[in-house]
């Protein structure tokens, strides 16, 4: 039986991989990230407004969330863990740059200081937040697929398309 604990199965050899072990908790990440962003949100409605932590927790659960749902998409174990470094800049660069927004200070109108056309807070979360990742994390894909992908020896994954009625199955 699978539940006993007195069965001598041996162990999946698969299973322990990092890749796999990886993969196996990136669904825990997503909802993990997606309760804190909710918690962060709820917590507007206690009474006395919202506290302090709460954009800090949309924060973190925005980035965390953002990056899980991109691992969820990637195809093999394999590919999760050569594309770890990736996941990691994309939580670091949306924290850092959301978060930067929490303690910019507001731009003064009257003396209005501009960053590439724009005020400072908007031009982090444009330039920074927005684009940075949008230029990295497609380079990074194309490098990890020219290793990852079919080359002209392998084996192709396609099939031939079932027969039409009355037609027989070449083989």
């Amino acid at each position: 039986m699978r539940g006993d604990r007195g069965s001598k199965m041996p162990a999946d050899p698969a299973r322990d991989q990092p890749g796999v072990r990886i993969r196996r908790r990136i669904p825990h990440l997503l909802a993990a990230g997606v309760a804190v962003v909710g918690v962060g949100y709820l917590s507007a409605f206690l009474p006395g407004g919202a506290p302090g932590w709460s954009a800090a927790a949309v924060v973190a659960g925005t980035a965390v969330s953002l990056a899980a749902g991109m691992a969820l998409g990637m195809g093999d174990d394999d590919g999760i863990v050569r594309l770890l470094p990736v996941l990691a800049f994309v939580v670091v660069v949306v924290a850092g740059g959301l978060g930067a927004l929490l303690v910019l200070p507001p731009t003064d109108p009257a003396d209005p200081t501009l960053v590439l056309g724009l005020p400072p807070r908007a031009a982090l979360l444009l330039y920074g937040v927005g684009l940075l990742p949008v230029l990295v994390v497609p380079l990074a894909y194309a490098w990890s697929f020219r290793t990852t992908g079919e080359g002209p020896d392998a084996p192709s994954r396609t099939r031939e398309p079932p027969p039409h009625e009355g037609e027989e199955a070449s083989e």
